[in-house]
């Protein structure tokens, strides 16, 4: 289509749209043309603009066509951060000329739009992880903090989701700023019971050790409950994933690094008896077109090896010196 057809084709659209009553049982059907003609031509954002201007003047039970065909057209162009301002911008306009009902009567009817495209967003895509903390950080913005929690929740009962972690970390952050320590815990818990991974113990306890208060009491209770998460952590990998020296490593350092911040109340000597020795080793690697290479690499040797190889020798050399003794007689 040539430039002169497409203004024609848009002038018609436009006469047309104006004409409409909002009751006009053609509206959505029309609505819908006239966007996709947009979409066709590649004005994206001209397209945005007539779903957002028709999900404000149609009512929404005879919308249902339009919702969905906005939410498909969001999830192929991504904007899901301008879903929340379809009708706001509206809104402040009646504020601004003090027509507060009218204002709250507008909000009250953005907001049940903003959920309804979240949710049919989210049918369409419900691994999409930040899709579902966009809608929760809706809920939060609203001051629905039980809505929220419950959006959270719904996230991450998906039986598939993109970056989990990010929304596990979204979660936890909003329960710490909501104050909702057990919460957290509760979380933290749900979470090792999914992922034992490195970086959600070292969280864990962190957590555990910023939740310091004035009381010297409640700063040790705050500080021991971090201990025994690192020890748990640090159990878990020498019994369950020894092969995992590396990362035992790294955890050990993050508990040494913590009981050095705290000062007198920490104590260094109780991760300095766990900490392993580094060595330097060699690996031969075969090459398929020439002679083998070898690469040097750091292995870790934890207290509990080391006093086995000590075992192991004494025990070699009782054997040695048992035998010699036997051949002398």
């Amino acid at each position: 289509m040539k430039n002169g057809e497409i203004g024609r084709a848009r002038n018609c659209y436009e006469r047309a749209v104006d004409k409409l009553a909002d009751d006009d049982e053609e509206a959505e059907q029309l609505f819908l043309a006239f966007a996709e003609f947009e979409d066709k031509c590649k004005e994206t954002d001209r397209a945005r603009c007539i779903y957002k201007f028709a999900l404000d003047r149609i009512p929404k039970g005879r919308a249902e066509d339009l919702y969905s065909k906005f939410v498909a057209f969001e999830k192929q162009y991504g904007d899901r951060e301008g879903i929340e301002d379809a009708i706001v911008g509206k809104t402040l306009f009646e504020i601004r000329q003090l027509r507060l009902k009218e204002a709250r009567h507008l909000l009250g009817e953005a907001i049940d739009h903003c959920r309804k495209l979240y949710e049919k967003y989210l049918e369409w895509s419900p691994e999409n992880c930040y899709a579902w903390r966009k809608f929760a950080g809706l809920e939060r913005s609203l001051y629905e903090t039980d809505r929220a929690r419950a959006v959270f929740e719904l996230a991450i009962d998906q039986p598939a989701l993109d970056t989990p972690e990010l929304l596990w970390k979204a979660y936890i952050d909003f329960e710490i700023s909501e104050g909702e320590f057990e919460r957290t815990r509760a979380l933290y818990e749900r979470l090792l019971n999914r992922t034992k991974h490195l970086k959600v113990w070292i969280s864990y306890a962190k957590f555990e050790a910023s939740a310091m208060e004035s009381d010297v009491e409640r700063k040790k209770k705050c500080l021991q409950n971090a201990r025994d998460v690192f020890e748990r952590a640090s159990s878990y990998l020498r019994m369950s994933a020894p092969e995992l020296k590396k990362e035992r490593g790294m955890l050990l350092e993050e508990w040494l690094n913590m009981e050095s911040s705290f000062g007198e109340l920490g104590d260094v000597n109780l991760v300095y008896a766990k900490l392993p020795k580094k060595l330097t080793k060699r690996r031969q690697i075969d090459m398929e077109d020439g002679p083998a290479v070898y690469k040097e690499y750091i292995d870790y040797l934890f207290p509990e090896e080391m006093q086995a190889n000590n075992r192991n020798i004494l025990a070699s050399a009782y054997k040695w010196k048992k035998q010699r003794v036997a051949s002398e007689e």
